[in-house]
């Protein structure tokens, strides 16, 4: 006989009796995956990610009284309940393991996250006092996260964000606060350890192009350029280059035709043409584009200094509405290897640059 039979017994029966179970598994789920997480002051997020209030979530766990203590906040009275809820076998339908707890929690991160921003969505006014300010941001805006889970885990909890993606790309940006700048990391921190997994490759067009097309004159681009807005509207100019551009992550050359229509783009306001860009894949198409073309020296050459900075706010403006990075920049684990790093889009006199902490720089 086991040394816990009587203790798990003693468990089993609390947890069998419980009036709503599911709702206690979920919340036993949060517990193993907040206990497992270095982070300050988590419990206090209990009640937003439960999506119930402190009142009510007392009165749902009231009969858990035996296995949990209620004051100062939620906990378990001795670890050995979480030991126990760790091991299958003694559990059972009750197991939740460290890493199951882990993507529970996030996943309950993820569902408060996209009910907030839909609210400030839906209700803007009432958005602009927001005063929401979740312990879980200090979990989420760090790299590498305390959530240690595999790619794999992160893709199926941050589902409901990504499908969100392309309604945000296509409403009002909200206003700024504490749960919209979470989501920003949440986005960030699938970015970077999706970035093995999505490689980009660039390619300079063949020299015979480039030296053919170099010769072509600042001046006649520009006209050709102003002629193409006239005889095409915004939405035009963006179709013609997004058709020029992968849709998979294949290799992308950077050409005369990309040049081309980027220059005619560029003719355009800069935050216009980002609200022009209505899904995520056009989004990350446009970064890594532009990435690309300010750091190109046949765009430069024939496009000058001024272009290159429009294209750098294009790129920017993109990112403020939805946080991408250019895949280019993902592809440099030795940048990404430290810990809280923090990533900044910056428009520098030539280029769109990517910045971290000095500490990574090297």
């Amino acid at each position: 006989m086991s040394p816990f039979a009587l203790l798990d017994e003693l468990y089993l029966e609390i947890l069998n009796r419980q009036l709503d179970p599911d709702f206690v598994k979920t919340f036993l789920a949060l517990l193993v995956g907040r206990s497992s997480v270095q982070g300050v002051n988590l419990h206090k997020d209990d009640a937003i990610l439960m999506n119930v209030s402190e009142k009510e979530l007392h009165i749902k766990l009231r009969r858990m009284r035996s296995l949990l203590k209620f004051k100062p906040f939620i906990d378990v009275y001795h670890k050995s309940f979480l030991d126990f809820l760790q091991d299958s076998s003694r559990s059972g339908l009750y197991r939740v393991s460290k890493q199951g707890g882990q993507k529970r929690y996030l996943e309950l991160i993820v569902d408060s996250v996209v009910r907030h921003v839909s609210m400030a969505i839906e209700q803007p006014d009432c958005h602009e006092t927001c005063h929401s300010s979740p312990q879980f941001q200090s979990v989420v805006r760090t790299y590498p996260s305390h959530i240690d889970l595999p790619v794999e885990d992160w893709q199926e909890a941050l589902k409901s964000l990504l499908d969100f993606q392309d309604k945000l790309l296509n409403t009002s940006k909200p206003q700024p606060c504490y749960v919209t700048q979470a989501m920003r990391d949440l986005l960030l921190q699938l970015a970077v350890l999706q970035r093995d997994s999505h490689p980009i490759t660039a390619a300079e067009v063949p020299l015979s192009v480039t030296n053919a097309t170099v010769t072509e004159t600042s001046a006649l681009l520009v006209k050709e350029a102003r002629q193409n807005v006239v005889e095409n509207d915004l939405d035009s100019c963006l179709s013609l280059l997004l058709s020029c551009l992968p849709k998979t992550n294949s290799v992308l050359v950077v050409d005369a035709a990309i040049i081309d229509h980027m220059t005619s783009l560029l003719a355009f306001d800069y935050t216009e043409v980002a609200a022009g860009v209505r899904s995520v894949s056009n989004a990350q198409r446009m970064i890594d584009v532009i990435g690309l073309l300010t750091n190109n020296e046949t765009f430069l050459s024939q496009c000058g200094a001024d272009a290159a900075r429009k294209a750098a706010y294009l790129a920017s403006e993109i990112f403020n509405r939805m946080p991408l990075l250019p895949c280019s920049a993902l592809n440099k684990p030795t940048c990404l290897s430290e810990a809280s790093v923090r990533f900044v889009i910056e428009v520098s006199p030539h280029a769109l640059c990517i910045v971290l902490p000095s500490s990574c720089a090297s």
